[in-house]
């Protein structure tokens, strides 16, 4: 039997993973993820003869919105716990991975990079909120917490934002490979 050989990729130069950290995300899902939960096991109870409840909470349909609700509700929770960013700058290029969106990492090309910057920006006002964003002002944008990251511009004129917690170490890991290559 052969041995199967594994290509490694070269250790990256530069690697963040970030997740959402915001309180306010997880509130907002959470409550009304309880209440609907709530109210679905008393309306469950009160289709089963428990006599819990007024009258509409042995409406089937109301039964089928609170469960659909509450599963929605659920799954959005779960999405937010275990979705994160991952960017790295490997001796090849720069990659972002948005899991679970991303089966695997997305290389953005350097080639063409005109600039780059470190911003300080605003989300909602920018880019519609945290994930994978597009601002008709601002182009394209990755970010899960924070306010900041490095703005890249390309040739072609779409910008492209990688948000990041450490957002200079990541443009000086950028902008040594650019360097690089040239």
């Amino acid at each position: 039997m052969r041995k199967m050989e594994v290509m490694k990729q070269p250790s990256p130069v530069f690697r963040e993973v970030q997740q959402f950290h915001q309180p306010v995300i997880q509130l907002t899902l959470f409550v009304p993820f309880t209440v609907a939960a709530v109210l679905l096991v008393f309306a469950l109870l009160a289709g089963s003869g428990g006599g819990l409840g007024p009258e509409f909470f042995r409406e089937p349909q109301f039964v089928g919105f609170l469960a659909i609700l509450a599963g929605g509700l659920a799954a959005a929770l779960i999405l937010v716990n275990v979705s994160h960013l991952t960017t790295e700058v490997r001796e090849d290029g720069l990659y972002v991975q948005f899991f679970p969106f991303h089966a695997s990492f997305k290389r953005i090309p350097l080639e063409e990079l005109k600039r780059l910057e470190v911003i300080t920006y605003k989300p909602i006002r920018d880019y519609g909120g945290y994930g994978i964003r597009y601002g008709f002002r601002n182009g394209w944008a990755y970010n899960v917490t924070g306010d900041r990251g490095v703005k890249l511009y390309f040739a072609n004129g779409a910008p492209l934002l990688i948000g990041s917690q450490r957002p200079e170490e990541l443009a000086q890991a950028i902008g040594a490979l650019k360097e690089q290559k040239s």
